[in-house]
């Protein structure tokens, strides 16, 4: 499912900022989910931007796209371009077409990001042939060893919520407002 201002957004941008590849059920270009390290390997050293659309903005979560392509609350400042930052599409394309232009600054960006390493687990699911019909990927790991440096460092993670079920559920999710 896409919603409708990502289909929106990705048949404006391509003809009046910047030109845009799209994949997946919006475009013509196809990366089935059982070739995705090879479709990863292809976006990682034919593009230098990877645009992905949520349906929902959620406080504490963060979409498994993410987690394959790299991994405030979980990604340090410096390493993704937050769409939420730009007014619109061309003040993003705009930064976009800068960062393009200026190879030390998109740089800045890779360099960020060479100091962590993501953390997942791949698990192929396959056909009755045998063959790998899409990959599912699993984080759960990495919040578990979270949770465990915090319980051994109680002192600077120690946070008191009086009710779990009520701050669970106070609304934690949003429409993205920004595309």
């Amino acid at each position: 499912y896409v919603k409708p201002n990502a289909v929106s957004f990705l048949n404006s941008v391509p003809q009046k900022y910047v030109s845009v590849d799209v994949y997946g059920a919006c475009g013509p270009f196809k990366c089935p989910r059982s070739q995705d390290n090879a479709c990863f390997k292809k976006f990682s050293t034919d593009y230098k931007f990877y645009l992905s659309f949520e349906s929902a903005v959620c406080q504490d979560y963060v979409s498994e796209k993410f987690f394959r392509g790299t991994a405030r609350n979980v990604a340090p400042e410096g390493t993704f371009i937050n769409t939420e930052r730009f007014s619109g599409v061309k003040e993003l394309a705009d930064h976009l077409l800068y960062l393009d232009s200026h190879p030390e600054e998109y740089i800045k960006i890779l360099q960020a990001k060479d100091g962590y390493v993501t953390v997942y687990e791949e698990y192929p699911i396959r056909n009755k042939k045998g063959d790998i019909g899409y990959m599912v990927y699993r984080h759960e790991a990495v919040s578990f060893c979270q949770l465990c440096r915090r319980l051994w460092d109680l002192q600077d993670y120690r946070k008191t919520i009086p009710s779990f079920s009520q701050w669970f559920d106070k609304g934690n999710c949003k429409k993205p407002q920004d595309i």
